[in-house]
């Protein structure tokens, strides 16, 4: 006798379990579709970002180079107004020196 109480005991409480776990599996089942009708009314709009990202991410391949060349070109810019103020103070130096010696 005992032996069938702990049995239907047992077969009781996997009844919950799989009765809590086909719950919650429906309120999952609800939510995708919620979510699934949230993105079918989004789609245009998701659509259209997309599009709109891609012809920002071309136009950003064409200038890049263009981009990079300007900043090679400022760097030279610099480099050479280094050099020239540098030899400028060198010649002042040089022509400052020559003025105390004489």
């Amino acid at each position: 006798m005992l032996y069938y109480i702990l049995i239907s005991i047992v077969f009781l409480a996997e009844l919950i379990i799989a009765g809590t776990i086909v719950n919650h599996l429906m309120r999952l089942g609800e939510l995708f579709r919620k979510y699934s009708s949230c993105i079918e009314d989004s789609r245009e709009n998701i659509k259209s970002l997309v599009e709109s990202c891609t012809k920002i991410s071309e136009q950003l391949l064409e200038l890049a180079p263009i981009f990079v060349k300007k900043i090679q070109r400022k760097i030279i810019e610099l480099v050479l107004n280094n050099i020239k103020a540098t030899l400028i103070g060198t010649l002042f130096w040089a022509v400052k020196q020559s003025i105390k010696r004489n």
